[in-house]
């Protein structure tokens, strides 16, 4: 992806969860907790970028898959992904790694 339409993926994503997880608490540190609405901007955006980087670590490459990996750490935990059931079901190699995201999105609704 290039720079210019990943630095849109970013903007677009923030926007999306401040427009659809508002209420979502954030604990930060040195600022203690905050809704998403309430984050600054630069705040905002640098936890999507480190959520969308935690996204590629697992070998996601839709910007579906990767949005919804981004939307459940804002709205389970941040770790969401050390949990077992989550654990079992992104190290499923029956799966490719974008379904695998999905299915965690499917069971956790």
């Amino acid at each position: 992806m290039s720079s210019v339409a990943e630095a849109n993926f970013e903007r677009d994503l923030a926007a999306h969860l401040r427009a659809n997880y508002a209420s979502s608490i954030v604990r930060l540190p040195h600022v203690g907790d905050v809704t998403v609405q309430d984050l600054v901007e630069d705040n905002l955006q640098r936890l999507v970028r480190i959520g969308i980087a935690k996204a590629r670590r697992y070998e996601l490459t839709r910007q579906s898959s990767i949005a919804g990996f981004v939307a459940i750490m804002f709205s389970a935990a941040p770790n969401f992904d050390d949990h077992r059931l989550c654990e079992v079901l992104l190290g499923d190699e029956e799966k490719s790694p974008d379904d695998r995201a999905d299915e965690i999105a499917n069971v956790l609704s």
